[in-house]
């Protein structure tokens, strides 16, 4: 079990991490010394003005994110696990049967569906503030 977290932790942690760390460097760095100047402490610095401008790439991280878990999920369980839904696929592969095999991949395509519509809803919800010109597509 922990060999497969371990995967989809490597997997989905670094497209996150790198995108967070582009987000926090591209800060409009005009808007945060505007905020020191009217007293802002580094907590209200990084909570007006250095979160809100991350999120588009943090909310991209976390799209691509979750492509990188789902492939690690699929590859840790065709390689490590004799239970669960990758490994129903590779075994239905290994005998020929192609409909056990689509079944799976639908679920599959399914989960990444459902994860990918419910980051973009947050991505909505976090970035109401932003004007229709600004918004990422």
């Amino acid at each position: 079990m922990w060999s497969k977290v371990v995967i989809v932790f490597i997997g989905a942690v670094f497209p996150l991490l790198i995108n967070t760390q582009e987000g926090v460097k591209n800060v409009d760095q005009v808007l945060v010394n505007v905020v020191r100047s009217f007293g802002a402490n580094e907590w209200q610095v990084m909570k007006t003005v250095v979160l809100p401008n991350s999120v588009p790439y943090i909310v991209a991280g976390l799209r691509l994110a979750i492509g990188r878990a789902v492939l690690g999920v699929v590859v840790g369980e065709f390689f490590g696990a004799s239970e669960g839904l990758g490994y129903m696929i590779a075994s239905a592969a290994t005998n020929y049967k192609v409909d056990v095999v689509f079944v799976g991949v639908a679920i599959f395509m399914g989960l990444s569906l459902v994860l990918t519509l419910w980051v973009k809803n947050l991505e909505t919800r976090l970035s109401r503030w932003r004007t229709e010109d600004t918004k990422a597509f």
